[in-house]
């Protein structure tokens, strides 16, 4: 007789992966990127996908915006590919120079125009 999974079977979901866990180097790379809106974007949003949106700075990488929201790496960047395959988002590489810039500052601003994203 086989044996179905079911969520009982599931292990409970952690915001950060196993100890000894493999890394795979384009997640990792994926998970520093920023966020940033596109300016003057249509985009159909969904409930999470507005709660993400809104607090996209164009400072704070996929890892950093995961922990303001109480949610994995994995699950905010699954949610941004979508907006990014839709034209609603960019995700950046990190430059050196915002990130000190945020760090000597201790104040994140925002980029002219990024609340143009127009939400349907």
């Amino acid at each position: 007789m086989q044996h179905v999974a079911s969520t009982r079977d599931t292990p409970p979901r952690t915001a950060s992966p196993a100890v000894g866990a493999p890394t795979v180097p384009i997640l990792e790379e994926a998970r520093a990127r920023i966020p940033r809106l596109v300016l003057g974007s249509k985009v159909q949003m969904s409930p999470i996908e507005r709660r993400i949106v809104s607090k996209i700075d164009g400072e704070q990488s996929v890892t950093e915006l995961a922990g303001s929201l109480g949610s994995t790496p994995d699950e905010v960047l699954a949610v941004l590919l979508g907006l990014l395959g839709r034209g609603g988002v960019r995700l950046d590489a990190p430059s050196p120079a915002a990130s000190d810039r945020r760090s000597s500052s201790g104040v994140r601003d925002r980029s002219a125009g990024e609340d143009e994203l127009t939400l349907d």
